[in-house]
């Protein structure tokens, strides 16, 4: 007897089932369910799709709360300094009017004022240091980047004045006495500049107290002092493919192994763009595929390769194929399939430069690695380390690791001889950190691609590398590897994820309940509910084509209540009838919408049987006479055209994909209005489980625990 457990994963509750099964008989055992305890906010953002976390709110208010921490401790070490320098305001400067306070900060970029009123000024100046503009800045965020405009307009404005922060603001308050300072942000060079202006002038009548020291110590050591970012590298994660486990002194077990490439890497990129073109798939009109040659490949690839996006017409026209004849494409030309992003930003940044050719090369060399394939005995090549020294991954290098602008522009002039200021410039203003990290380390995308580059997809050429691209085991390998007497808990914050981390704790806690109570399970089987399948842009789009379905569909019933109760069932039947212009999708003769809702003579037609194709969607449902129906029989609707003649399959060829081009109809309807029988997928569990979502693994490698 076998023990199997059956688990639903669910956003808001896990459903589960305890079978006892034989070669001749099922037992249900128990079944039940558990709620997960998510809040509604919690729910509704997870399901909306929506990219603000619990997580992230509670950062953005521990970053305030630092902000304000860090101000406090600037202030008091000011005080301090001051208070040695004999410069510590008094209570009546501390309480000084604000138009007063601007003034005095006024006056000390040209006249001499006292210690003490000298010291407030250092306070006031210590209240606001300005904004501090950072490569991230220009990442392409339109809010962001509008945002620095502002301010580098505001501070060009100033500049062409010759005025001080203090003198214009003392302006404008002198003539409008509700001016809003507190709305007016410069950058923090005008703020540094305004500091150094005021230090110059009243060190001449200080000259033993306001040393170079003293200055150099209040300036950058106290109010415009900028504290290093902390190195998160430990947070990057270790390729899947080349990490081990080994146990430390202390007995632990440990991870080891290369660290995941930086999306933007120039190696990371080629090898995405290659995954990308082996992906592409192009139909023509009667749903065949065609085939794509080794010589189109390396045409996808130079294109891709110096092109920010890859458009469908642009694909087309590579393959040499006609635009009016209908050719259809992959979901990902529905954005097109992103370029060689890296590239492309810096052949922009370098503009005109003289030596751009030279910067932009990018050359691999294959060798021979120490690898073995176990089946042929050839030896496995992989990319030469010597990519590292290509003028493009040396220049991708310094912009990837060099934050601070001013060291950046030295350094591309001293390494790359680049001594153009506007490509200094451009250059420094790209960010290609905040697009994060891959899911593969260098070493195994240099033995990957070479098997990429040969047309074959991800998961063979994984397979050819030697790498176990799904984390399967094989049967003696599953029949081999110990198991646990319970799931570990997942630790808090271990998936970055707060919402994936409960619903899987709450399956961790029902499988170590059950496994109590009834005992080891010889086999898990694991469903996820439609939220869990999906990405976040999926589950976005899903939840706005809901509310948009919703409203087509109050409208559909207003219409159609004349002919009785607006069920779902007739509102899907005016739906169909509308799809197929109001006549048979087969023999095109019109149809009523009086007969068709009531049942006379026309009837909803599955376009392939359900006896052949358990999918009883709407996208498997379309308005057919009742005559065209019986005929039909239990074909599919590609075969039952084409069982008519060359011309009726021409014309109904002609019909539906001028329908899908005209959005009447869904992709996936038009692919099964395309699908002849011998096409039809034989495994309906392997089309419905996404494993290639993040959830489905990390579920899939707990339960092989146990």
């Amino acid at each position: 007897m076998k023990n199997i457990l059956g688990l639903d994963l669910g956003s808001s509750s896990i459903g589960w089932s305890v079978i006892r099964e034989n070669s001749e008989e099922q037992e249900l055992v128990a079944m039940g369910s558990r709620v997960v305890s998510l809040t509604a906010a919690e729910l509704s953002s997870f399901t909306q799709g929506n990219g603000v976390s619990i997580n992230s709110q509670r950062t953005q208010k521990r970053t305030q709360r630092k902000g304000y921490d860090r101000y406090q401790l600037r202030r008091t070490l000011l005080r301090n300094k001051l208070d040695t320098l004999g410069m510590l305001p008094d209570d009546s400067l501390s309480h000084l009017p604000k138009l007063q306070l601007w003034g005095l900060r006024a006056k000390a970029v040209t006249q001499r004022i006292e210690l003490n009123e000298l010291g407030r000024v250092l306070l006031h100046l210590n209240q606001k240091r300005g904004y501090k503009s950072i490569k991230s800045d220009f990442s392409g965020d339109k809010k962001i980047t509008d945002y620095v405009k502002i301010v580098k307009t505001r501070y060009d404005e100033l500049k062409e004045k010759r005025l001080t922060i203090g003198e214009l603001f003392f302006r404008r308050l002198t003539e409008n006495a509700f001016f809003r300072c507190k709305e007016q942000v410069y950058p923090r060079q005008a703020y540094v500049e305004e500091f150094d202006c005021i230090m110059n002038c009243q060190r001449k009548f200080y000259p033993d107290i306001l040393t170079d020291e003293t200055i150099r110590c209040i300036r950058d050591e106290i109010i415009y002092y900028q504290r290093p970012l902390k190195s998160c590298k430990y947070l990057v994660s270790r390729c899947e493919f080349e990490k081990r486990f080994y146990l430390n002194a202390a007995g632990k077990k440990t991870e080891a192994g290369p660290k995941v490439a930086p999306r933007t890497s120039p190696l990371f990129q080629v090898c995405r763009l290659w995954e990308s073109i082996n992906n592409i798939v192009v139909k023509d009109r009667r749903n065949e595929i065609v085939f794509i040659s080794a010589e189109q490949r390396a045409a996808l690839f130079d294109f891709l390769n110096t092109h920010e996006k890859l458009k469908g017409s642009d694909l087309l026209k590579l393959l040499g194929l006609s635009k009016t004849y209908g050719y259809r494409l992959g979901e990902q030309f529905k954005t097109g399939i992103q370029g060689n992003k890296t590239r492309v930003e810096i052949e922009r940044a370098l503009g005109n430069y003289p030596d751009k050719k030279r910067l932009l090369q990018f050359n691999l060399q294959e060798e021979s690695s120490s690898m073995v394939n176990t089946e042929t005995g050839e030896i496995i090549p992989m990319i030469s380390l010597s990519f590292e020294q290509e003028p493009l991954y040396r220049l991708w290098h310094v912009l990837y690791s060099i934050d601070d602008r001013e060291q950046l522009q030295s350094v591309l002039r001293q390494k790359f001889g680049i001594d153009d200021d506007e490509v200094l410039e451009r250059l420094s203003a790209i960010d290609l950190v905040k697009a994060g990290f891959g899911n593969k380390s260098s070493k195994a995308i240099r033995r990957i691609l070479p098997f990429l580059q040969l047309g074959m997809n991800y998961a063979e050429a994984c397979e050819a590398a030697g790498y176990t691209h799904s984390n399967n085991y094989t049967k003696a390998e599953n029949e081999a590897h110990a198991l646990l007497d319970r799931l570990p808990a997942i630790k808090k914050n271990e998936l970055r994820q707060p919402v994936v981390e409960k619903i899987l704790n709450q399956m961790v806690n029902v499988v170590n309940a059950l496994m109590e109570k009834y005992g080891r399970f010889d086999e898990i089987r694991v469903e996820l509910a439609r939220e869990l399948k999906q990405s976040k842009e999926e589950r976005s789009n899903t939840y706005k084509s809901i509310n948009k379905n919703q409203r087509e569909n109050e409208q559909i019933a207003k219409r159609i209540v004349e002919y009785g109760v607006p069920t779902r069932s007739r509102i899907q039947k005016y739906k169909m009838w509308e799809e197929s212009k109001h006549c048979c999708i087969y023999c095109g003769q019109p149809v009523d919408v009086g007969d068709f809702l009531r049942g006379f003579d026309v009837e909803v037609e599955h376009i392939i049987p359900k006896s052949l194709y358990f999918d009883d969607s709407f996208a498997n449902k379309v308005c057919s006479c009742r005559s065209c129906n019986k005929e039909k029989n239990n074909r599919t609707a590609y075969d039952y055209m084409k069982s008519k003649g060359e011309k009726a399959l021409s014309d109904y060829v002609e019909r539906v994909n001028t329908m899908y081009t005209n959005n009447q109809i869904s992709k996936t309807k038009l692919q099964n209005l395309l699908t002849p029988v011998d096409k039809i997928s034989t495994d309906f569990i392997d089309r419905q489980l996404r494993e290639r979502q993040y959830i489905a693994r990390k579920a899939k490698e707990i339960m092989t625990s146990v």
